[in-house]
């Protein structure tokens, strides 16, 4: 058994103060560690910035993917879709692939909405 996060704990590559608050969604793709979405809180944390997608990389270590208030273009990460169940498929995402990359809907403070990939280390 191994811990990969806790409630109450630091939340991987975030600022100092920073802990994870829960958990949301959580996939484990095919030969991968797991993939999640996050809500954290402290360490300077706002509604505007309070939720993120983590993975384990290839060497393990928990990386964080996005989080909202990331630079997105020339605006920011205002919300994300990610890990949604397919209709008709209780429990089942679509959201990756066994090649490392992941797909998901950002919207971004103007409002556009972005298909963005990307690829776990």
């Amino acid at each position: 058994m191994r811990l990969i996060a806790r409630e109450g704990a630091h939340a991987a590559e975030t600022p100092a103060g920073t802990t994870w608050a829960s958990f949301t969604s959580l996939a484990l793709p095919e030969g991968r560690g797991p993939l999640f979405v996050a809500k954290v809180a402290n360490g300077g944390t706002t509604t505007a910035n309070d939720m993120g997608l983590w993975a384990t990389d290839s060497t393990g270590a928990l990386r964080l993917l996005l989080r909202e208030g990331d630079a997105l273009g020339t605006s920011t990460v205002q919300t994300f879709t990610v890990l949604s169940t397919v209709l008709g498929s209780p429990a089942q995402t679509r959201s990756f692939n066994n090649g490392g990359s992941i797909i998901l809907r950002a919207t971004d403070a103007t409002g556009a909405q972005h298909l963005l990939s990307i690829a776990v280390p």
